[in-house]
């Protein structure tokens, strides 16, 4: 008599495992994010002149199409705002100059801005960075 009771419960515990495995992508379906997470890195150097070198190296947004960005001083300003274009694997290499400022740790944001309205496509990629800026400035 134990024997079939314990027989009855392995087929019982089985069956209900099974079904769990076979019914758990319905009660919980997998998160399938479509957009690559983006990375960016940047490089910078004071400029031969007042303001910021910058170098950036960029992946991860959407492909043949148009990344914005926009920088921030420590304050949260805006300061300067661009975009480039990405190739076809949502990348770019590019080289720009920022304008002097005030000395600290600046941020700037990328993001997917496809029709360059300078506003966030909708559930697309954004990505901050911080940037220090050590360029002394120039009194006149």
């Amino acid at each position: 008599m134990k024997f079939m009771y314990l027989m009855v419960m392995m087929i019982f515990l089985a069956s209900t495992t099974l079904s769990l495995l076979i019914s758990f992508p319905l009660y919980f379906p997998m998160v399938n994010n479509v957009f690559a997470e983006s990375n960016v890195i940047i490089s910078s150097q004071c400029g031969p002149e007042e303001g910021i070198n910058i170098n950036i190296d960029a992946n991860g947004f959407s492909p043949n199409s148009n990344v914005s960005w926009v920088m921030f001083d420590p304050q949260l300003n805006p300061l300067h705002n661009g975009y480039f274009a990405t190739n076809s694997t949502g990348g770019f290499n590019e080289d720009t100059f920022a304008e002097p400022s005030m000395p600290g740790e600046h941020t700037i944001v990328f993001f997917d801005d496809s029709n360059l309205n300078y506003r966030m496509d909708s559930e697309k990629n954004t990505y901050p960075v911080p940037i220090a800026n050590n360029c002394p400035l120039e009194e006149h």
